[in-house]
């Protein structure tokens, strides 16, 4: 496959990225880990064992791939998150506006992905809880 370096070149960099947003304020890491892992399972079978087979993500991967979507519970907590970090990021961000807007821009475009990501139905059956205890 002759895009397979490409991707994985991709992939890298943005976990890479991924984890400068952890260290850093100003850049979004868990957006750029997550299309990096992504993009790493999608080209990598390595990775991709890795992630099933991990005691901890593995689980969750493999329910996600039976029942895709978030619960309502789970869209609740990211609105609630998402809401605190631009609120955070108000607060502190400076005089600068451009920290608060990449913010509030990312958040933004998150929420309208929550929008089209399908609710799915929670292990226990309620309507209300959530997979990711």
């Amino acid at each position: 496959m002759r895009g397979k370096p490409v991707l994985i070149f991709f992939g890298l960099v943005s976990v890479f990225l991924g984890i400068l947003g952890v260290l850093l304020p100003v850049i979004p890491g868990t957006p750029f880990l997550l299309t990096g892992l992504v993009i790493l399972v999608k080209t990598s079978e390595r990775v991709s064992r890795w992630v099933h087979n991990h005691s901890y993500w593995g689980p969750r991967v493999r329910e996600y791939r039976r029942n895709p979507g978030l619960t309502r519970k789970e869209k609740r907590v990211m609105l609630g998150l998402m809401a605190v970090s631009v609120a955070s990021s108000y607060l502190f961000s400076g005089p600068g506006p451009l920290s608060f807007g990449f913010t509030a821009g990312a958040s933004l475009f998150a929420v309208i992905l929550l929008f089209f990501l399908p609710t799915a139905r929670p292990a226990g059956g309620d309507d209300e809880g959530s997979r990711m205890v």
